[in-house]
């Protein structure tokens, strides 16, 4: 073996070891074929799209987050998935708007770019640990100690995409943001994390725009 596929050979192992203790699903590096930023932002809810919504596009969380095995998966897809395996990523928050102006929050998306077999196995790893994490201790990007999660899977939209899960999350109180509804979206090689009530058709317009 020469020198340049030892050292590459090595990095990879040293993926697959980081990943494994974090608890999560390691998963090969991306290649050409993943989605751009770009193409992302353009895949995104408009604000044409969602009367009544005030429609923000923001920057993704640079931070990860964690959970113990093996609820992994679900840190590997929720909580800002380590920057080694994803290619780009683009946020969209929305917020309701009456005529007394800006109301309660609405719903989020994040999208996450993989190469499809990167996103294949991240859907299997998650729907692997759903049924095993009925309760776990995980590490969101936005608190600095662990705290206790109670998951309850519900049914997942269909036409979504080409797969979907959908659950209900609580963290126990503020910060975690109490108990909402995660629904999980494969387009291709695209990971789509919503979070909240989202609006009929939303999710069937954002995986056209992806795979379109």
């Amino acid at each position: 073996m020469r020198r340049g596929q030892r050292i590459a050979a090595r990095a990879a192992v040293l993926l697959v070891v980081f990943a494994g203790f974090w608890g999560g699903a390691s998963v090969p590096w991306a290649g050409d074929e993943a989605l751009t930023e770009r193409q992302l932002v353009d895949a995104l809810p408009r604000g044409e799209d969602l009367p009544g919504h005030r429609v923000d596009v923001q920057r993704p969380h640079s931070e990860f987050g964690g959970a113990t095995a093996p609820c992994g998966p679900l840190a590997d897809v929720l909580w800002a998935p380590h920057p080694h395996t994803w290619t780009a990523r683009a946020r969209v928050a929305t917020r309701l708007v009456g005529s007394g102006g800006d109301g309660p929050p609405g719903f989020s998306l994040e999208l996450t770019s993989y190469s499809e077999q990167q996103a294949s196995a991240l859907m299997i790893g998650l729907k692997k640990a759903l049924p095993r994490c009925a309760v776990f201790e995980g590490q969101p990007h936005f608190e600095e100690w662990p705290r206790k999660f109670t998951l309850q899977p519900v049914r997942a939209p269909k036409g979504a995409g080409d797969e979907a899960v959908a659950f209900d999350l609580d963290g126990g109180g503020p910060g975690a943001g109490g108990l909402r509804r995660f629904t999980v979206v494969r387009s291709g090689g695209v990971i789509a994390v919503y979070v909240g009530k989202v609006p009929t058709g939303v999710q069937a317009q954002v995986h056209h725009r992806l795979t379109r």
